[in-house]
């Protein structure tokens, strides 16, 4: 078992069939949290006080890393599908700064990306339940709507469109067009989006609100 040992800068370790405490991993200035991935065998620290994120092999702690992210972390999540850590940032009280969360890249050891949120985190959960959604059909082509937050899916087989809300990340409606309707367009200035029917030799044309 991993402790966060924040006034000591430190993880302890517990050896928790024998309740034992084994030793101290030092050097984590800050340390606020610890993620254990066992699908990865990967034990993650968020160490608030050097704005750094911890990454080591469980039981080699040797091995650690640390990759600077864009605030204080504290709440740590992880997707091992995709070798992604999340930290959620934390600020100083009056700091003018942005708050972000902070997505690292595991395997690399980079941070890929900071986004910026509207008020003060503290901590992050992935959902692996939430991270797909099953499609009507095998996919042919995706277009993204970035004013109403929807992704439009052509699907030859069955002839369907399927239309996904990215802020609900759920399936909003599945729509009709012809069975061999492999090819969509769509207009961004219009929130038209256009389905090639070739077996009726039209063009279909559908207009998202």
């Amino acid at each position: 078992m991993y402790v966060a040992h924040t006034s000591n800068d430190a993880v302890d370790v517990i050896d928790s069939r024998h309740d034992k405490y084994l030793h101290s991993i030092p050097g984590l200035s800050g340390v606020a949290g610890v993620l254990v991935s066992n699908e990865r065998d990967l034990v993650f620290t968020s160490n608030r006080g050097e704005k750094t994120v911890g990454v080591f092999p469980f039981g080699r702690e040797e091995k650690l890393e640390k990759v600077r992210v864009g605030g204080f972390p504290n709440g740590l999540a992880f997707d091992p599908s995709r070798n992604i850590l999340l930290a959620a940032n934390v600020s100083k009280q009056d700091d003018p700064t942005p708050i972000t969360v902070s997505m690292v890249e595991t395997k690399k050891k980079i941070l890929v990306t900071d986004i910026i949120v509207p008020g003060r985190t503290r901590w992050t959960v992935f959902d692996s339940k939430m991270d797909v959604s099953d499609l009507s059909g095998p996919p042919d082509v995706i277009f993204y709507n970035s004013r109403l937050h929807h992704i439009y899916v052509a699907i030859g087989e069955p002839g369907v469109i399927d239309v996904f809300d990215t802020d609900a990340m759920k399936l909003n409606q599945t729509v009709k067009t012809e069975l061999g309707a492999h090819t969509i367009a769509y207009n961004p200035e219009t929130d038209k989006v256009y389905a090639f029917t070739p077996a009726s030799h039209r063009a279909a044309i559908y207009q998202d609100v």
